[in-house]
């Protein structure tokens, strides 16, 4: 199944990787957006997702993940699942494609009073956008006021360590 990253690679001079202890940098408006999204999904007692853009980088260290933006599109949605309605998925991919130099590095969804965890539908998800490759899953719950982000590799679920950064103006 073909996955919905892109090859692009980052400019290390751009985006150089501010710690060691951390392999996926986010900046904190997507941090927010994120955030908000779920607020209003709360209101409606339903679940939002998303998708969240940047650049994956190499170093010597290995691949690392710089969050700039999120997009997300009309969805079907309830209280236990959401996924984006086909009929606007046209114009996610259009705005996506006005990005520059920019792919899709991960996505976001939230779960309503459940905790901030990866379902087994969340695992599958994960592993056919990305296989083994850079890109995480961020999962929020509004009710419970958590957040976590996840990646698959070898089948095996594990936190991957972010820091939230204030982007320089």
């Amino acid at each position: 199944m073909p996955k919905v990253i892109s090859s692009h690679r980052c400019i290390l001079e751009k985006y150089p990787r501010p710690s060691r202890d951390a392999s996926a940098f986010i900046f904190k408006g997507v941090i927010d957006n994120i955030k908000l999204h779920a607020e209003c999904g709360k209101i409606v007692d339903q679940e939002v997702m998303g998708l969240i853009i940047g650049s994956v980088c190499t170093d010597m260290i290995g691949d690392y993940i710089w969050a700039t933006e999120t997009v997300t599109s009309s969805l079907d949605a309830d209280r236990v699942s959401v996924r984006f309605k086909e009929d606007s998925l046209e114009d996610m991919f259009k705005l996506l494609s006005d990005l520059p130099e920019r792919r899709i590095v991960g996505w976001y969804h939230s779960h309503l009073g459940e905790g901030s965890r990866l379902s087994q539908d969340d695992i599958l998800m994960q592993e056919r956008l990305y296989g083994n490759d850079p890109g995480f899953a961020l999962i929020v719950d509004p009710v419970n006021s958590t957040i976590d982000i996840f990646s698959v590799k070898d089948g095996k679920v594990q936190k991957t360590h972010a820091a939230i950064l204030e982007p320089d103006d």
